[in-house]
């Protein structure tokens, strides 16, 4: 089972359920309250991204979303309208956090910096 092309059925781009979503897409504002989301294990952010799935198009066209994820997982087919309010809970990477692990991995792997 491919839970993109079996179980979810809404473009959280064009909100069309008539085309299959090909891609899981972790935004950079806050999921709705109460909702599971995506996090950072490098950086310890925490899980309360927002998510959605895109068909190609909206994919292509880079188009905002107009939906996102709104259950506990994304299989729950629950979309949230996406409000200006909750795109202005923005969700960011700890940048020195990870600029660290990348030297680190680097320096892992026998590799050098430039």
């Amino acid at each position: 089972m491919n839970i993109l092309t079996d179980v979810l059925k809404r473009c959280c781009g064009c909100g069309r359920e008539d085309v299959p979503v090909t891609t899981l897409i972790c935004m950079d504002f806050a999921a709705p309250d109460g909702t599971a989301g995506w996090g950072c294990l490098i950086c310890g952010l925490p899980p309360r991204g927002a998510m959605g799935c895109y068909c190609d198009r909206c994919v292509a066209a880079d188009r905002p979303a107009l939906f996102c994820f709104g259950g506990r997982f994304p299989a729950d087919q629950i979309y949230v309208l996406v409000t200006d309010e909750q795109r202005a809970k923005s969700v960011e990477h700890n940048q020195e956090m990870h600029a660290a692990y990348e030297l680190e991995f680097l320096k892992a792997a026998g590799g050098s910096i430039q």
